[in-house]
């Protein structure tokens, strides 16, 4: 009896050490276009090219490791790269930009804690052909997966730090084609409005009106805003979903929201925003109105 209660507990030790030691398989990232070779995981990797007359002006790659992000932005013009949303994403964490240095290269680099609880390690520099944007964060503190992403990263000895040369007439076609895009995902996009067709006092649902003669009835969603995505997880590609746990009062009042499941870059915050603004009439037992507790789920792609 003694043996068995042993082994169970050996069994119930080493599950843990298991899911820790998950491995993870990555694959060796060196593009004609660019001029970095380094490693990144092969799960969930993805790359989106700019093109223009065969030449790349803008590329982005990603990779998720259960939540563990990396993204990688190259561009032939440093305004196609979110270097001021990055700074200013830092400044309101409270860190400032530092030097550093990457392998022969020089340049800068911010290490901060968002408020959604994200570590970020951000690295970006300049050379003669390309800007680079290296960004890589997780819940962890010290993420081994991140360490080793940003050791792998190597240039050549040749490469130098400096600005390419601007191609005017690739990037004036460029930005044409960014305005035309953007243009017509405006257009397409539904006209919002109300629209539940239920009784209002004051701006909220008139709650007393609606459950009079209410004997027993559930919790009743009327309406529920989409979230908007942020400028960086939009130019991420940053694809998911956000859980939350919120609490719809008996007073008609969404209150006590918790993220079970998150999204870094403003993700989380805005599908918070998005769950304040859900209208309902709460569950009613024995013709009395209660508080219940439900899960939220909220899905954001890019197309």
């Amino acid at each position: 009896m003694k043996l068995l209660n042993i082994l169970f507990v050996l069994v119930l030790l080493t599950v843990p050490l298991f899911a820790q030691s998950e491995k993870v398989e990555w694959k060796q990232l060196s593009e004609v276009h660019e001029e970095f070779n380094l490693k990144i995981p092969k799960s969930n990797f993805a790359a989106n090219y700019i093109e223009d007359n065969g030449k790349i002006v803008s590329a982005l790659y990603r990779a998720k490791v259960n939540d563990t992000y990396f993204f990688i932005k190259s561009s032939l013009e440093k305004q196609y790269l979110p270097l001021n949303d990055i700074e200013n994403l830092a400044k309101e964490n409270g860190s400032a930009s530092i030097k550093t240095t990457l392998g022969n290269l020089l340049g800068t680099k911010y290490h901060f804690k968002d408020k959604e609880g994200f570590y970020n390690h951000v690295i970006t520099l300049s050379t003669t052909k390309r800007y680079y944007l290296f960004h890589a964060l997780s819940e962890k503190q010290n993420d081994k997966l991140i360490s080793q992403f940003f050791d792998s990263i190597e240039f050549s000895k040749s490469t130098m730090n400096g600005f390419p040369p601007k191609d005017t007439s690739a990037l004036a076609r460029f930005a044409e084609k960014l305005k035309s895009k953007h243009a017509a995902k405006e257009k397409s996009k539904p006209k919002s409005g109300i629209g539940t067709g239920l009784p209002y006092k004051k701006g909220k649902i008139d709650i007393e009106s609606i459950i009079t003669n209410t004997k027993n009835s559930k919790l009743r969603l009327y309406s529920k805003p989409s979230p908007n995505y942020t400028d960086l997880a939009r130019l991420y590609h940053l694809n998911g979903s956000v859980l939350l746990r919120v609490a719809f009062t008996k007073k008609g009042e969404v209150n006590s929201i918790e993220a079970l499941k998150k999204l870094p870059l403003g993700l989380t915050n805005k599908a918070i925003e998005a769950a304040r603004g859900i209208t309902f009439v709460p569950p009613v037992m024995d013709g009395k109105p209660y508080t219940v507790y439900k899960r939220i789920q909220y899905n954001f792609t890019v197309f």
